[in-house]
């Protein structure tokens, strides 16, 4: 298999895993904006879901810093990354504190909406494992059958 092609094998099992991550993170916080409206009311729903939102605008950031940083550009500059960084995070830090501080929403439905996207990396890790598990079990499953 040449380089170039899997490079883009690469590429596309790391899009589908973001991409896995993000839906799960939206069904995390589904489950939770349910739990929030019984238990605290619709400002509840509102704190969880702005941090929610907050947060997963915020993984989205990071996800393609990171592509830029591990894939460089040859034309973009080292101070230019190093700002765009720093000025999200001062705007991430900004929203939570809106959130927290201006509009005095429930702390705890903010964290929970903050949780949202480590319950959709949990999500992807456990899919991950139990489909290697099973790959690896139907493997070994083919192998005593053919012998």
């Amino acid at each position: 298999m040449t380089g170039e092609r899997r490079g883009l094998i690469l590429r596309m099992a790391e899009a589908g895993m973001i991409r896995r991550i993000e839906l799960f993170a939206v069904g995390a916080w589904f489950i939770l904006a349910i739990v929030e409206f019984v238990r605290a009311g619709f400002a509840g729903f509102v704190a969880l879901t702005c941090s929610a939102l907050v947060v997963i605008i915020a993984f989205l950031w990071m996800e393609r810093f990171v592509q830029r940083v591990l894939r460089p550009i040859p034309d973009a500059s080292a101070w230019s990354s190093a700002v765009g960084v720093l000025s999200r995070y001062v705007l991430l830090s900004a929203a939570l504190a809106v959130i927290i501080i201006v509009v005095r929403f429930n702390t705890l439905s903010v964290l929970l909406g903050s949780s949202v996207i480590v319950a959709g990396i949990a999500a992807e890790a456990l899919y991950s494992l139990t489909t290697e598990l099973l790959r690896a079990r139907s493997a070994r499953s083919g192998e005593s059958h053919g012998t």
